[in-house]
């Protein structure tokens, strides 16, 4: 993938909405690849949203309960889940990529990954609307595992269920509220609600999960950021929403090896992008080892993200 020099979103004061204090992302850089097909695009406006691939590269954050912390892709501070699985709903949520996804900017769409299509091409939408588990899982574990703010999942009507599953446990870096939210989630529309659950123990088959965070619109924080995918007919809004791992209501140092995603709206929620950021202090020592009872699999680090923003490039 090309590197070129990243785009600052400074992020005007706004909060995100977690249980406990307000956290706000006060700037988020992505690169947008030379050899992709967003060429003069900004992503600044429904008109100009982009339509393939970007990548995140790193957060800021501030909060009222701690001093600002950047976590930067590169350093290993912001990593993406590992695994999705569809456990209900199947029929209403698919892998989503960028209209003109291509392999020349470093990132093939993710059909193309697990073997469908060819790896320059995107596949047919016939294809992509897949409901065949084998396809359905493998293609959204590979949209979760990419740092891209263009893939994701497309949302096709009322209720679906999908865990993304981590490497190692995280564990919250404070007992309680703090300034540095685990998880960060963005939904592309900026007009589906959502439930979130921490994975906590139990089997990949049987998992068990923590209390419901309830994440309505009114919740989630515009971005800024436009993007234009295989799945709608113009740009639309990236919301976002983060999330300290207190607000599952677990208990201290109970470690999360992944989260369960449950869209609530009629419409369906388009998860984008889901993010965690990596302090050495929120992973656990050795990923989770299943065992009878309580194992399960996991990832690593913990995560934030980001609200209202203002661009500029750097």
């Amino acid at each position: 993938m090309s590197s070129p020099s990243p785009i600052r979103c400074l992020i005007a004061c706004a909060l995100i909405s977690g249980g406990h204090g307000a956290i706000t992302v006060t700037d988020v850089e992505f690169s947008v690849p030379a050899t992709g097909n967003n060429g003069s695009l900004s992503g600044t406006s429904a008109s100009s949203a982009f339509v393939d691939d970007i990548f995140l590269t790193s957060l800021t954050t501030t909060s009222n309960l701690g001093p600002a912390r950047t976590f930067t892709v590169a350093n290993g501070e912001v990593v993406v889940g590992v695994e999705a699985i569809v456990r209900s709903g199947a029929q209403h949520v698919n892998a989503e990529f960028g209209d003109q996804d291509t392999a020349a900017d470093g990132n093939p769409n993710p059909f193309a990954e697990v073997g469908i299509g060819y790896p320059d091409l995107p596949v047919p939408l016939s294809v992509s609307e897949s409901t065949d588990p084998a396809i359905q899982n493998a293609a959204i574990s590979e949209a979760v595992a990419s740092y891209s703010l263009t893939q994701g999942v497309d949302g096709e009507g009322p209720a679906y269920t999908f865990d993304v599953l981590f490497e190692t446990g995280v564990v919250d870096n404070d007992a309680g509220a703090d300034g540095e939210a685990e998880f960060v989630l963005f939904e592309r529309g900026y007009n589906s609600p959502y439930n979130l659950r921490a994975i906590i123990g139990g089997t990949k088959e049987n998992p068990i999960y923590s209390a419901v965070v309830v994440v309505p619109v009114s919740a989630q924080t515009g971005t800024g950021i436009y993007i234009d995918t295989n799945e709608i007919g113009g740009g639309q809004e990236l919301a976002a929403f983060a999330v300290d791992a207190s607000d599952f209501g677990i208990a201290e140092g109970q470690a999360i090896y992944g989260l369960s995603i449950t869209s609530t709206g009629g419409g369906g929620a388009d998860i984008t992008a889901q993010f965690i950021t990596a302090s050495v202090e929120q992973q656990t020592s050795s990923p989770f080892v299943p065992e009878p009872s309580t194992g399960f699999l996991g990832l690593m680090g913990g995560v934030i993200l980001i609200s209202r923003r203002r661009r500029r490039a750097s």
